[in-house]
């Protein structure tokens, strides 16, 4: 048994994702279930070093979960409710109970990036444009990556077709979104626990209450990234294109164009002419990237040569983004 094996067992789904991810840029390795039947459904639990509650199970629970934790699993270590954010964080020392400390590397991670000198006649030409707002937070909850194959939309920011044509894309993000929700063990256990805005109301599905948070313009929207979560991001997003790679920047407005044609793909339409007349059978609740772009906090571009042959289905123009999503702990005190 690894002693830095973790079950963290979440009763809040907004924090789930965050406190897992604290969990192991400390050098745990960290597994989640969600609630009382999520441990319970757990067959091998004293297959961890350690079990940590989440601070917001409710005291009777916690008292019956570690009842039963210390007559199933005596050799397993329970943790202080606490500890995710005084010590996973770096706040203060291991409480005694803790089954592993994590070396100052495992905590402190650095990175070196090699760079090549020198350039090739075959290599194509690169661009790179990066943009960052002061004081964004690192420290990264969540990473994917969401992938877009053909055209970019034309005209000015103002025009309808174009806002339509964004919308298009929202859409093929809008599935490759949901499928990450259904099939990330966090977000999952978000989409299935139950809660109710208030005691007169039956509960229902966390992700419904959340969607119709984000109701405008006839859609029910499902961010990832907002405030309630407490996460932003940044995007790393590669663009490839058969004809001239550099030159997609220097034309049709420049970088700072396509920037923000990119933000308006992965946001919640801040206009009703931005979206559809109505949302597809598929598309309740619709999900998006983030509530807003003001929640991004860096964003880098690099163009590249795509080298597939053309086919006839094909356009000379047509593009592939790859976008490297990082969703980042905001810093709720600010």
């Amino acid at each position: 048994m690894a002693a830095n094996r973790i079950l963290y067992v979440s009763y809040n789904p907004e924090t789930l994702v965050r406190d897992e991810q604290l969990l192991i840029r400390a050098g745990y390795e960290v597994d989640s279930v969600f609630g009382t039947d999520g441990l319970l459904a757990c067959g091998s639990v004293g297959d961890y070093a350690s079990v940590l509650i989440d601070h917001a199970c409710p005291l009777d629970d916690r008292t019956k979960v570690i009842s039963w934790l210390k007559t199933t699993s005596p050799e397993v270590n329970i943790l202080p409710a606490d500890w995710v954010q005084e010590y996973a964080v770096g706040d203060s020392p291991a409480p005694a109970s803790a089954a592993y400390a994590p070396s100052e590397q495992a905590v402190i991670q650095t990175s070196t990036e090699s760079s090549q000198a020198g350039d090739s006649q075959l290599s194509p030409r690169v661009e790179v444009y990066q943009h960052s707002q002061a004081g964004s937070q690192k420290e990264v909850a969540l990473e994917f990556r969401l992938l877009y194959w053909g055209k970019l939309p034309a005209g000015s920011p103002s025009d309808r077709r174009r806002k339509q044509q964004i919308h298009m894309i929202r859409k093929q993000f809008h599935q490759q979104l949901q499928l990450l929700w259904q099939q990330h063990r966090a977000l999952s256990g978000f989409l299935a626990h139950p809660a109710q805005a208030s005691e007169h109301e039956s509960f229902r599905p966390m992700f419904e209450m959340k969607a119709d948070n984000f109701a405008r313009c006839g859609y029910r929207f499902l961010p990832l990234v907002s405030r309630e979560t407490g996460l932003g991001c940044s995007l790393e997003i590669l663009l490839l294109r058969r004809d001239d790679p550099a030159g997609l920047i220097r034309t049709a407005g420049g970088m700072e164009n396509k920037v923000n044609l990119f933000l308006a793909a992965l946001r919640m339409p801040s206009t009703c002419d931005e979206v559809g007349d109505v949302p597809d059978v598929a598309e309740d609740p619709f999900y998006v990237l983030m509530e807003d772009d003001s929640l991004v906090d860096e964003v880098t571009i690099s163009t590249d040569r795509l080298l597939t042959p053309l086919t006839s289905q094909d356009a000379l123009q047509d593009v592939v983004l790859l976008i490297h999503v990082k969703t980042t702990v905001l810093d709720l005190g600010v």
